[in-house]
């Protein structure tokens, strides 16, 4: 059994699915739905205007303030600290948008 990377659901939203990987193919099991994880990211914020935006293992968009971000799943695997998340390390980062090098 394996979790999959964030994919969008049925409900359009990013989701994850369970999946049992037999010698025959890959069967979904189940449908793990994310909105529990959007409904927290937004109590989280830092300051004025800084927010928080959660990721997968992979750096891909679960939940952010942009809904165009979040319904695409967006990869920030590039962004300092997801960077850091995905290497496995802890500790404190900053990391401020300049849309003008933004992908």
């Amino acid at each position: 059994m394996t979790v999959s990377r964030v994919l969008v659901g049925e409900d359009d939203l990013p989701a994850v699915f369970l999946v049992y990987l037999s010698a025959d193919a890959p069967r979904v099991v189940a449908g793990l739905s994310l909105n529990k994880l959007r409904d927290l990211r937004r109590f989280i914020a830092f300051g004025e205007k800084g927010h928080a935006a959660i990721v997968d293992h992979q750096g891909n968009i679960v939940s952010h303030p942009r809904a165009d971000w979040e319904a695409a799943i967006k990869n920030l695997a590039m962004v300092e600290p997801v960077k850091m998340m995905i290497a496995g390390k802890t500790g404190i980062s900053r990391f401020i948008l300049r849309p003008q090098t933004w992908i």
